[in-house]
């Protein structure tokens, strides 16, 4: 069994390897608002997150969860249950935004927002199928 470098023919084989050491990314602290640039090794998100329309959006999904669960007791239909819950799911996902603008090198958040923001249309678009005994009147 001959090897790869050894030649089979007799003659003498040059052979010459470079490596190369390229990062792939920056090893970067995160600044004092926990924001990292796309080259950062633990950066998540490849832009600028901004706090100030992220919390905007928490406090206004806030207010819908609000009002809805107020308009749900006083007109009692539990099929308002549905929005109610879909709403706030909107609520704890743009709270997970809010989280994640600050703590840009951690995961958590970011699948927090991911999965509360893409569940919480299912229960506009499907009612009564989070909720059991969904009367209709």
């Amino acid at each position: 069994m001959t090897s790869p470098d050894t030649p089979l023919s007799g003659g003498s084989t040059n052979t010459t390897s470079t490596t190369s050491s390229t990062a792939t990314c920056l090893h970067i602290e995160p600044g004092k608002n926990g924001y990292l640039p796309p080259e950062a090794c633990g950066a998540i998100l490849l832009y600028k997150p901004s706090l100030v329309p992220a919390a905007i959006f928490f406090i206004l999904f806030g207010l819908a969860t609000v009002f809805h669960f107020m308009q749900a007791c006083i007109h009692r239909k539990l099929y308002a249950f549905v929005i109610v819950m879909g709403s706030g799911w909107e609520f704890i996902a743009m709270a997970c935004r809010s989280m994640e603008t600050r703590h840009q090198d951690s995961s958590k958040f970011y699948v927090w927002f991911t999965g509360f923001f893409l569940v919480a249309p299912i229960c506009l678009y499907i009612p009564g199928s989070f909720s059991f005994k969904t009367i209709y009147i």
